[in-house]
């Protein structure tokens, strides 16, 4: 096991190097990464979609209640790692949790796990275009998929920040939630009646982004660690860009649907009200 000495001051490096992470699989990945993520990319935009144009689209009912309650299981199980360690060392601990032995271990699998469970979640768009649900491959859903697993192996090799753990945990909270939802919205549409909550969803997921924005910022302040520069743009950039780009869908998506619904609802009010009218 590595050793690492406590900063007494708070130091800024480009890269952060742990050789504790070295024997785990995919730790010097990097190319492998690239052509997983641009297999994706070519399969979900252009070989899935011409391979199913002429054909119907998969139900895949049961692969998908599968598929989402093992997502949950994955997602319930990255939470109770970040809690456990968050526990003991707190929300925003004065010292690097990184440095103390009894917590190093602990967050390298974190950091690790979180990564092949990011990798997995690319399975969300394949399922998508087999079914060709088209319309729900999105520049953001593409963006959220791709950075989501760059980021996360950035994390794993580079960062194992308060905030990065902190992070790793909100978003694992809420992908229990999100992936809840999935499962239930694919039961049938009798369930619809218990989903009427999905904006909150979105609503949960921007409000993660401003937490960890807030978090990665005050804790430059609070925690005494060895920072690495490039998490911190990182993660400064890609909250206040998914922040925005998820308000934008909220208000395309819910705000739209309401203005749609009122006026649905005034021109059956003036129907009625011609009726009436033309009735007298």
């Amino acid at each position: 096991m590595a050793d690492y000495t406590p900063p007494e001051e708070s130091t800024y490096v480009w890269f952060s190097h742990y050789d504790d992470i070295k024997n785990y699989p995919f730790y010097d990945a990097s190319g492998t990464l690239a052509l997983i993520l641009i297999t994706y990319l070519v399969f979900v935009l252009y070989v899935g979609p011409s391979t199913m144009k002429d054909r119907e689209g998969f139900k895949l009912k049961s692969i998908l209640s599968i598929y989402n309650i093992l997502q949950v299981i994955i997602s319930t199980y990255l939470t109770y790692l970040g809690l456990e360690i968050l526990l003991e060392t707190g929300v925003l601990p004065k010292a690097c949790p990184i440095f103390d032995p009894k917590f190093r271990d602990k967050i390298s699998y974190y950091t690790y796990t979180y990564f092949l469970a990011k990798v997995t979640e690319l399975l969300d768009t394949i399922f998508f275009v087999l079914r060709k649900k088209y319309k729900q491959v999105s520049f953001l859903h593409l963006y959220h998929h791709t950075s989501g697993i760059i980021g996360s192996y950035i994390l794993f090799r580079y960062s194992h920040s308060v905030t990065c753990l902190y992070f790793m945990t909100i978003n694992s909270m809420i992908h229990v939630i999100m992936y809840f939802y999935y499962f239930m919205s694919g039961l049938g549409p009798q369930y619809a009646k218990y989903l009427s909550w999905k904006r909150h969803l979105t609503n949960l997921q921007r409000i993660q982004f401003i937490t960890v924005l807030l978090h990665q910022l005050y804790s430059l302040l609070r925690t005494k660690c060895e920072y690495t520069v490039i998490t911190i743009v990182y993660a400064v950039y890609s909250t206040i860009l998914y922040f925005i780009m998820f308000t934008n869908f909220y208000s395309s998506t819910y705000k739209k649907s309401a203005r749609k619904n009122k006026d649905v609802l005034e021109i059956n009010d003036e129907e009625v009200e011609a009726k009436e009218t033309k009735s007298l």
